[in-house]
């Protein structure tokens, strides 16, 4: 299960980047999918070239504070899972 921000209702004001105790959370720029499910993100500090935040899911400590300091709620973060179907 990977934990993501919805892009949707992100604002991108960093809160929760600036917030998590443990490096977790980062802009990113495009997402790959490999061929047993693992999900690979690449990252980027440029906010003009970020397509979405995510939280690694290995990393996160699920202390909440990203949720508490998001000023579009707690609801913008949801529990989601990849499947990839082999060809």
């Amino acid at each position: 299960m990977l934990f993501r921000i919805d892009v949707l209702q992100c604002i991108y004001c960093m809160k929760c980047i600036d917030v998590m105790p443990v490096d977790c959370i980062s802009l990113t720029r495009g997402a790959l999918v490999w061929t047993d499910g693992r999900v690979r993100f690449e990252s980027t500090t440029n906010y003009n070239l970020a397509d979405g935040i995510v939280i690694d899911h290995d990393a996160c400590m699920r202390c909440g504070e990203c949720a508490r300091v998001c000023p579009v709620n707690y609801n913008s973060i949801e529990r989601m899972s990849i499947e990839v179907k082999p060809k």
